[in-house]
């Protein structure tokens, strides 16, 4: 079993966007930096955005460089201690399977202009080649003209004839109408291409193209025990999304505190949640209860005690869209408040490895329904590890997709009212091993 590679990735632009979705699954981005001063402290796919100065206190095993200035950045690294071996090019090692470097280090780029600053716009952008370069985001729609999409202003299509571009690329349903404009604004026929199909229309070059426009409902399972100090911020997190197709199902595990008054106090505005009330069975039997009464065509789950990212449910629906996707997971940041410590977590699939530890964490973790129809829901039996062994189950013969960015904090500490805490774990372990067939030596928990 390969090792998993520890990467910080130079360079928090569409290359550094473009390289970190085409990581390779045994590769795990512990961080993101870049020589921009105004970047620091931001987010750059959910990642913060360090100073390259700081590098030198993260424990990597590369520094992946995503910017065509690859020799001078390999020259500051050097001066930050970094040895060569240690220093890649991430625009010429197949990261970007269409980018291409030329013997003078500078990337041989395909210039378009992106018409539509909506879903299919976002779409486009997340497919786009490596090399190829957006020079500016046009829309027809006046009030989007000077914001800001994807990191790129938005202009008016009539400033299209002051831009030096090869192509066109429409992302709206409405081509035949966009061809028309453009065409009267002296765009040429052969430099305008259709980004995107109607829905439903099928898989282009593999990929799914009515992905911006799937929307099915998604049930968020939350299992709750004595959590009044931290529910407030899960369910809020929910709230926040920017994806609203979904119910979240809030199910009591007997809690004597304030809990169940929280809950009550937040659904009673919002009708999407969904309280359940119950005497304390355990995790595994709470979650079930949840799952029972569902109505959704996708799964999530999400602990009472940590929070999504707003873009988290749209990211993952997204993905589901390829109807070959029958499971998936995103990366996290794992937070340890009382140490004021957090790191990043976006480890690739591995089946060996996932039996050795699970490094797959339920509240990142999304599947369809058929699944839990398949193979059921959580073992009562056992009441620790339940989460590693639905995870197997479902990931045996339906290899998951891994959305690259962090898009859930998960908190370490304070955690000691967690249903599962204080189980016996050589026991649930003996069971979960005799049912997968695990290595003795496997016995880690993510």
């Amino acid at each position: 079993m390969s090792r998993t590679r520890k990467i910080i990735l130079y360079g928090a632009g569409n290359n550094g966007r473009y390289v970190l979705f085409r990581m390779p699954s045994d590769s795990c981005v512990v961080a993101v930096c870049d020589s921009d001063p105004k970047k620091h402290d931001t987010y750059f796919c959910g990642y913060r955005v360090l100073d390259p100065d700081s590098i030198q206190a993260i424990e990597f095993d590369c520094v992946v460089v995503a910017t065509v200035q690859f020799a001078a950045v390999a020259n500051r690294l050097k001066d930050l201690g970094v040895t060569s071996d240690r220093i890649e090019n991430g625009l010429s090692t197949g990261l970007g399977p269409d980018s291409a470097c030329d013997s003078s280090g500078t990337v041989n780029s395909r210039r378009v202009v992106l018409y539509g600053a909506g879903q299919g716009g976002k779409y486009v952008l997340s497919h786009i080649s490596t090399a190829t370069e957006v020079v500016a985001v046009v829309d027809g729609d006046l009030t989007k003209h000077g914001t800001c999409f994807c990191g790129h202003r938005v202009f008016s299509p009539e400033q299209i004839g002051q831009l030096v571009y090869d192509a066109v690329v429409v992302a709206t349903v409405h081509f035949e109408a966009v061809q028309a404009r453009l065409l009267s604004l002296g765009v040429a026929l052969d430099r305008i291409e259709k980004g995107i199909t109607e829905p439903k229309s099928g898989v282009h070059e593999g990929v799914p193209i009515q992905a911006w426009s799937y929307s099915p409902k998604v049930s968020i399972i939350m299992p709750v025990f004595n959590r009044e100090n931290t529910l407030n911020r899960a369910i809020l997190s929910v709230l926040r999304q920017s994806y609203e197709n979904w119910e979240l199902l809030v199910i009591d595990d007997g809690s004597t505190d304030q809990t169940v008054q929280v809950a009550e106090s937040l659904a009673i505005r919002e009708p999407r949640i969904r309280l359940l009330l119950g005497p304390h069975h355990g995790v595994s039997a709470t979650r079930n209860s949840g799952l029972a009464v569902s109505m959704g065509e996708l799964i999530a789950y999400l602990d009472s005690d940590n929070r999504w990212h707003p873009e988290y449910l749209r990211y993952m629906v997204t993905r589901f869209a390829d109807d070959r996707k029958d499971c998936g997971y995103s990366g996290m940041n794992l937070i340890d408040e009382e140490k004021g410590e957090f790191r990043t977590w976006v480890p690739g699939y591995d089946r060996a490895q996932l039996e050795q530890m699970n490094f797959i964490d339920l509240n990142v973790f999304m599947h369809r329904r058929h699944l839990y129809a398949k193979y059921g829901g959580f073992d009562t039996g056992m009441t620790r590890l339940v989460d590693w062994d639905l995870i197997l189950r479902y990931t045996r013969r339906h290899v998951p997709f891994v959305v690259r960015a962090v898009l859930a904090d998960y908190f370490v500490s304070g955690r000691s009212n967690r249903i599962s805490d204080n189980e016996s774990f050589d026991l649930n372990y003996e069971r979960l091993s005799a049912r997968h067939r695990l290595n003795s030596e496997s016995k880690g928990e993510s």
